[in-house]
């Protein structure tokens, strides 16, 4: 597990001194055990950007109405969820575009500049995945999530297959 505890409140609503003294306590948590993400990039290093980002995420969409609608503030669980996922990207994962969804979770997109698509949004007990592989071919689904290895292998397959990030320039260096 990333971060410990069973903490499921959304961020804090005071300040934002408040806040963002909350996430960093928390986050504090997790960068002890996921330490390894600040290697070099050919030895996985590049993972860190994401934690980064997905907690930029959780701290700038923790109202409600966030998206100047009805959006669910991001909670800490979904921020946890979140880093979990990122910790367990394979090493032939392209970056995924984080993006802050309506319901409260921080949803993984993967676009290829062939009209493929594909998304993730971790849930408390599942992963919501949609995927556009073209005009005659799109799915979508629901699997399992379970944190000790939480990206499903019907995912897995998804991502290798139609998604896969040539690394192999990072080994020169």
């Amino acid at each position: 597990m990333i971060l410990s505890g069973s903490r499921k409140t959304s961020l804090p609503r005071g300040s934002g001194e408040t806040q963002n003294l909350e996430l960093n306590e928390y986050l504090a948590e997790g960068k002890r055990v996921i330490s390894h993400s600040r290697e070099p990039e050919s030895l996985g290093g590049w993972k860190i950007g994401l934690f980064d980002e997905a907690s930029e995420i959780a701290e700038e969409c923790n109202d409600p109405g966030w998206d100047g609608y009805e959006a669910a503030p991001i909670s800490l669980e979904a921020l946890r969820r979140s880093l979990i996922l990122i910790h367990a990207l394979p090493d032939f994962s392209p970056l995924p575009e984080l993006v802050p969804a309506p319901e409260g979770e921080i949803a993984f997109e993967w676009n290829s500049g062939n009209d493929k698509t594909l998304s993730v949004t971790p849930k408390a007990d599942r992963l919501v995945y949609a995927v556009y592989l073209g005009a005659n071919h799109s799915k979508c689904g629901k699997v399992p999530f379970d944190e000790s290895w939480p990206w499903h292998e019907d995912i897995m397959t998804i991502l290798s297959r139609y998604f896969q990030d040539d690394r192999s320039y990072l080994l020169s260096a």
